[in-house]
């Protein structure tokens, strides 16, 4: 369903990293990890919803949970 939404799927288990960006300048990261209490099929889906001038968020991935 995500990814017929266009939206972007990453690999199970990963960390969800989200970096906040002012001018090409970054400003933050915040990792989004999944606890060992997750089903191994967990995944994070994220999409575009619109451009700005200034601050920005670039999303990625991190490591695989251990677990």
């Amino acid at each position: 369903m995500n990814e017929k939404a266009d939206y972007q799927v990453l690999p199970p288990l990963v960390t969800l990293v989200v970096e906040a960006v002012d001018h090409g300048r970054s400003v933050t990261f915040i990792g989004l990890p999944f606890d060992r209490d997750s089903p191994a099929c967990t995944r994070w889906a994220f999409g575009l919803i619109g451009h700005v001038d200034g601050l920005a968020v670039r999303v990625g991935m991190g490591g695989v949970a251990e677990g």
